[in-house]
């Protein structure tokens, strides 16, 4: 006995001969698609790619270029010329803070010695003074009213 097969359908017959296409296009296309770029290629919009590998426009192959070759090694430069800027003007503000300290401890030096007092000799004290000086005075005081007769 025969199996029995159903009668083909015109979409699942269109969908059969779309998929063998599309499998015999890429077995054909396999060789050409799996192999990677060796170097850079040129393509135009839509065309189809020689091999795989990033893809990108000639323009921006330039531009990356020009940034690798010309963009890249002039800021590599501006950068050492700025940190030698900046360690040069580091190294003065160093050197001026230095010499501004060494001042200013030479010159509060100089205002403690103005400042020191010797310690007073036993006859400036004012514990002597004072008392000397009432003494004195009142003796003083003493001696012109004995000597304008007020003397009694």
């Amino acid at each position: 006995m025969t199996p029995h097969i159903p009668p083909l359908r015109p979409w699942a017959l269109a969908a059969i001969l779309l998929a063998g296409c599309a499998f015999a296009w890429g077995r054909a296309h396999a060789e050409t698609l799996s192999s990677p770029c060796q170097q850079a290629q040129g393509l135009a919009a839509g065309t189809l790619a020689p091999c795989t590998g990033i893809l990108i426009p000639v323009e921006h192959g330039r531009e990356c270029l020009r940034c690798v070759k010309v963009d890249l090694p002039r800021a590599r430069a501006d950068a050492d010329t700025r940190e030698a800027l900046c360690d040069a003007a580091r190294q003065e503000q160093e050197s001026c803070c230095l010499r501004e300290t060494t001042r200013a401890q030479q010159r509060t030096r100089e205002l403690e010695r103005c400042l020191e007092r010797p310690t007073p000799r036993w006859y400036e004290s004012p514990w002597i003074t004072v008392p000397v000086s009432v003494v004195i005075g009142g003796l003083a005081g003493w001696g012109a009213r004995a000597l304008l007769g007020g003397g009694r």
